[in-house]
C-alpha cells in the first residue's frame, strides 16, 4: 500500500515539474516550444538517461 502512494506522490512530483517547465519554455520562446534545439535537449537527456542505465545494470 505504501509503495503505490509514494509512487503516486513521486509521478505527482515529476508532472508538476514538466508543466513548470513547460510554461516556462512556452512564454520564453515566444508560443514556439518545439524547436530544433529543445528537440536537441530532450534527445540528449534521453542518451544521458540510457547511458546511466547501462552502467546501473553492470
Amino acid at each position: 500500500l505504501y509503495s503505490t502512494l509514494f509512487l503516486a506522490v513521486g509521478a505527482g512530483a515529476i508532472a508538476q515539474v514538466v508543466l513548470a517547465l513547460y510554461r516556462v519554455v512556452q512564454r520564453d520562446s515566444e508560443g514556439v516550444v518545439w524547436t530544433p534545439l529543445t528537440a536537441g535537449g530532450v534527445l540528449a537527456g534521453l542518451v544521458v538517461m540510457y547511458g546511466t542505465g547501462l552502467l546501473v545494470a553492470v
